[in-house]
């Protein structure tokens, strides 16, 4: 009888044992080392400081830049970057399906406006949105983007300059 449990008791320990290995073998590697970043940017904690950080320190590579087609390539639509013409005379189009569009100018914002032409040259349907950005730089195009539901919406018309081209 002494002997049972002495042999039972061995077993028990030899079954703690190989749980407690089965249990150190079970836990997660530690992650791997996180290489090195090749450039300052990448970094997840890096934010984007716009062209205007470089002003104070480099003003006539600023202004240098805000002269050319990139440098103009993303703005916000303003009186002041409006080269369109938003008069509504002569800047109507429409298509071969009767769909019109037209850009318009209010109290210094920019709208496009789409719409159906009925039969009898009425506007049916008609949505009109306001113009937030401008995408290029007018040397060759400029598309127009406007906010939805906190959604970018690049705008059906853009805009080509004639006598650029």
């Amino acid at each position: 009888m002494i002997l049972r449990k002495i042999v039972t008791m061995g077993k028990g320990r030899l079954a703690c044992l190989l749980l407690a290995l089965l249990a150190g073998g079970c836990t997660t590697p530690p992650p791997p080392d996180t290489p090195a970043l090749q450039f300052l940017n990448q970094n997840p904690e890096v934010a984007y400081l716009g062209r205007d950080a470089c002003k104070t320190c480099h003003f006539e590579i600023y202004a240098s830049f805000l002269k050319t087609g990139m440098g103009r390539s993303f703005t916000t639509m303003s009186p002041a970057m409006a080269e369109e013409n938003f008069s509504g005379d002569g800047n109507g189009l429409l298509t071969h399906t009767d769909m019109g569009y037209k850009m318009t100018a209010r109290n210094e914002h920019y709208y496009q406006r789409q719409f159906i032409l009925t039969p009898e040259g009425e506007e049916w349907l008609p949505d009109e949105r306001k113009i937030r950005y401008v995408i290029g730089s007018g040397n060759h195009s400029r598309s127009y983007i406007t906010l939805q539901d906190d959604r970018f919406l690049q705008m059906p018309v853009c805009w080509y300059p004639q006598e650029r081209i």
